[in-house]
Order: structure tokens, then C-alpha cells, then sequence
């Protein structure tokens, strides 16, 4: 197991060291912290501080002070870090444990108010993580619904399916335990009624939930 260096010593040397390489190895060790469980809440406003032309530094503060803001159920932060330089970061945090239904309510939002597909479809990958780590993600649901049947944007490695990530999203939702199911399944059946390509996808998610093998969270 790699020995960390002491905490208040990787804050101040992240703020003060002009070396590339070892303010990114300050930052990693930073997050390594915060991964095993440290308390970051004394250090929190200055780590917003940090700024660096290099992704590994900025990368490694962005996940720290994610876990952080996540395990403390602390929505704000969580707000305030897809507001600025360490969005991409946080949404791009593997984080493993439930989260609070702020932190959640906070990503749902910026999902909501996203300028752009690809934006969008990084909430909703952060989204489905959590969810997969026990969050309840239920407050989602609208904009999943919202979402079926658009259409890909992109190409290659920047194609965007929000329709398909919307279907498999939805799709434990109508799991036979699952609170939302009722509702749900009667909101599929008003679109699917339509002809459009919405329609024609709520129809795939019906089909998906009547079928066999529904998976849940």
C-alpha cells in the first residue's frame, strides 16, 4: 500500500510548488487521501483555488474534492464544482458508494441545463454510475423520458445516442419491485401511443419491461 504523504503538507505544496510533475504527484496523492476516506472539509476553499494548465493535476483535485463533496452529502459543493474548471473531472468520477438525494438533485439539474448532447450525456453516465452504486436516481426520469428518440449527434468517438442512454437508463426503473414502475409504464404508454420516433422508443422500453431478464439497480 503506497505511504501518503501527510495531508495539510500535499494541500499547501499543491498551492505553492511551481513544479509541474510534483504538484500532479501532490494532487494524486491528494485524491488517494480522499479515496481511503479523509477528511478534506478543512482544506475544501482552498483546493477550489487550484489552477493548472496540466489535466493530470486538475484531474486528480477535481476527483478529490468529488468524493469528498459526495460522501458528505454535500450538494453545494457539488454545484459549485460542475460550475467551473473541475466539472469534467467530477463527472467523469468513478465513485463507488450511494450518494445524498442533493447530490443527485444537483446533477440532475445540470443535466437539465445542459447546452449540449454531449454535455447532457455526460450527466447521465455520471448518473448511471451512481446509480449502479445504490443512488436513487428516480429524480431523472423526466429528462429520460425527454430524451427518447433524439437523434445521434456526432461521429466516431463523439457520437452522442441520448435515445439508447435514455432506454437503458429507464429500463430498471420498471423492474416488478421498483416504485416507479405504475407510473412509469403509464407515461411510456401516453408516448408510445404517438407516431414519431419518440414514440417508437417508449414502445422498445415497453417491450424491454414485459420481456424477460429486467434488471434492477
Amino acid at each position: 500500500m503506497t505511504e501518503l504523504a501527510d495531508l495539510a503538507f500535499l494541500v499547501d505544496e499543491l498551492l505553492l510548488e511551481h513544479e509541474v510533475a510534483r504538484r500532479a504527484e501532490c494532487a494524486r496523492q491528494l485524491y488517494l487521501h480522499a479515496y481511503r476516506g479523509a477528511d478534506l472539509g478543512p482544506y475544501v476553499s482552498r483546493l477550489l483555488t487550484v489552477e493548472s494548465g496540466d489535466p493530470m493535476t486538475m484531474r486528480h483535485t477535481g476527483w478529490s474534492l468529488g468524493v469528498h463533496a459526495y460522501r458528505s452529502g454535500d450538494a453545494e459543493l457539488v454545484r459549485v464544482l460542475l460550475a467551473g474548471p473541475h466539472r469534467l473531472s467530477l463527472l467523469a468520477l468513478d465513485h463507488r458508494l450511494p450518494v445524498s438525494a442533493g447530490s443527485v438533485g444537483a446533477l440532475v439539474d445540470h443535466a437539465a441545463a445542459a447546452a449540449t448532447d454531449h454535455d447532457r450525456s455526460l450527466a447521465f453516465t455520471a448518473l448511471s454510475r451512481l446509480a449502479r452504486a445504490g443512488a436513487d436516481v428516480a429524480p431523472l426520469i423526466p429528462l429520460l423520458l425527454e430524451a427518447l428518440g433524439a437523434r445521434p449527434t456526432g461521429r466516431g468517438y463523439k457520437r452522442v445516442d441520448l435515445d439508447a442512454m435514455a432506454r437503458g437508463m429507464l429500463t430498471p426503473f420498471l423492474g416488478p419491485s421498483s416504485p416507479q414502475r405504475a407510473d412509469l409504464v403509464a407515461a411510456l404508454g401516453r408516448l408510445a401511443a404517438g407516431k414519431d420516433a419518440r414514440a417508437k422508443a417508449a414502445r422498445l422500453v415497453l417491450a424491454e419491461a414485459h420481456g424477460e431478464g429486467v434488471v434492477t439497480h
